[in-house]
């Protein structure tokens, strides 16, 4: 073979090398543009979905049939490789995730999750056409993306009590709903909670005393508070403050809304503790819970009683990472 014959057959090799990672190059590509896309679209689709779940518990009415309409309406509205996407009832799935095990179940009873898959194959908006690799007889390929959103525990609140529960309190759901808890005595089992004070001053039972003031008189407008922010608590006694604990009480029960004039439900900070010891100092809020506040007695009992209330709705933002009988309805991307 001559050197020209030579290099001839060394230049076509290098060609066909050439084309096959061209093939790769703009495939790959393509194919990775796609999956990013469709990733946008079922991410939308889930966010979607999850919300309408969460105004559903607001409203008292769960319609899986409006929250699959909503995820498909949302995705139909973005496109993959130009071309819109069309979501199957089947790949939308209302259900349960466990913010422990990182799981999604379905279906459930008590669904907290919306599942979307969006798709470029052969079950909805076909595969995906490829360019260079069809001449090694590649003409599709099947790209897909998987989001679930979900409401998990309330992550915010307005204490119009200046009361906080030890997480403690919610190790066990199934012994935790429905139950009373007495705040007053703190630093007892049945009473696993603590006196915060929002203001920032030094919790004491004079700071407390004048908050309870603030609050009852209307001069005073808590701040929002959000897991991860730190509360001021104090436990014990207090005695000092206790009579202004029971008037904040008395002009509150009648002024909420839930329908009950001796009773005051209100959404309490969870602190975070691994006991039921009396709280001191700064302390993380890790989630919020209802409590329906029944009884305020004075001397001598001296006691607050309520019980802590689940399947509740705080509405706003859901991402707090544990189950203390609340839950926010602003949906979270968790997968």
């Amino acid at each position: 073979m001559s050197q020209k014959g030579a290099v001839a057959v060394l230049v076509g090799l290098v060609l066909v090398v050439l084309c096959i990672f061209g093939a790769l190059a703009i495939d790959i590509s393509m194919i990775t543009l796609t999956k990013a896309e469709l990733q946008r679209v079922s991410d939308a689709a889930s966010l979607a979905g999850c919300r309408r779940l969460g105004l559903g518990y607001e409203t008292g009415t769960i319609s899986e049939a409006d929250i699959t309409l909503i995820a498909q309406d949302t995705a139909y509205s973005n496109v993959a490789a130009g071309k819109k996407i069309e979501v199957a009832d089947d790949d939308v799935q209302v259900g349960h995730w466990d913010f422990d095990t990182r799981t999604f179940t379905s279906p459930t009873s008590t669904p907290n999750a919306v599942k979307v898959q969006a798709r470029r194959d052969n079950k909805s908006n076909s595969p995906m056409p490829t360019f260079l690799a069809r001449i090694f007889n590649k003409e599709s390929v099947e790209v897909t993306a998987v989001s679930i959103a979900c409401i998990g525990s309330s992550s915010e609140g307005k204490p119009l009590f200046p009361v906080g529960i030890s997480e403690q309190w919610f190790k066990n759901k199934e012994l935790f709903c429905d139950q009373p808890i007495r705040f007053y005595p703190t630093n007892d089992p049945s009473g696993c909670a603590g006196w915060n004070v929002v203001t920032g001053d030094p919790a004491s039972a004079n700071a407390l005393k004048k908050l309870l003031e603030q609050l009852k008189a209307g001069t005073y407008d808590p701040p929002d508070v959000y897991v991860g922010d730190n509360l001021n608590y104090v436990g014990g006694t207090l005695a000092a403050a206790f009579p202004y604990m029971k008037e904040l009480f008395d002009w509150m029960k009648t002024r909420d809304e839930d329908g009950n004039p001796e009773t005051w439900t209100v959404v309490l900070p969870v602190y975070e503790s691994s006991d039921c010891s009396n709280p001191g100092g700064w302390i993380k809020t890790v989630g919020f819970a209802t409590v329906v506040i029944t009884h305020v007695l004075e001397a001598p009992e001296k006691t607050i009683d309520g019980t802590v209330i689940c399947d509740q709705v705080n509405p706003g933002e859901a991402k707090g990472p544990g189950d203390y009988g609340t839950i926010g309805t602003i949906p979270v991307l968790v997968k």
